[in-house]
């Protein structure tokens, strides 16, 4: 089941310190599914990210990452990204992310 994130995204976590198992103590591996049109608000990677793009497409500043693409932000990286057409993303993080508000204050997620 995927949780609702906003009308244009959701979100399944799939392995989390809250997982029965030690697997994911360290970490968090999510499936998000990218509504076309759909933003992912201005945000900081507190530690390494890695996604790989199942289908559509998910863009940033630093390009577009398409179906069978891997892609990585390293900590400290902060930006935001669209999915024009709609997209499903394989994500691991080794820490969530933190927001920003649209002023750039830090908004708990």
């Amino acid at each position: 089941m995927f949780l609702p994130g906003n009308p244009l995204r959701s979100l399944r976590v799939l392995c989390d310190r809250s997982t029965p198992t030690r697997v994911c103590e360290k970490g968090q591996t999510a499936l998000t599914r990218f509504a076309p049109g759909s933003t992912l608000p201005d945000h900081e990677h507190t530690e390494l990210e890695q996604s790989y793009v199942l289908e559509g497409s998910l863009a940033d500043d630093e390009g577009v990452a398409t179906a069978g693409n891997y892609v990585w932000r390293p900590a400290g990286s902060r930006h935001d990204a669209h999915s024009p057409n709609g997209a499903i993303v394989l994500s691991f993080f080794l820490k969530p992310n933190k927001f920003f508000d649209m002023g750039g204050g830090h908004v708990e997620k």
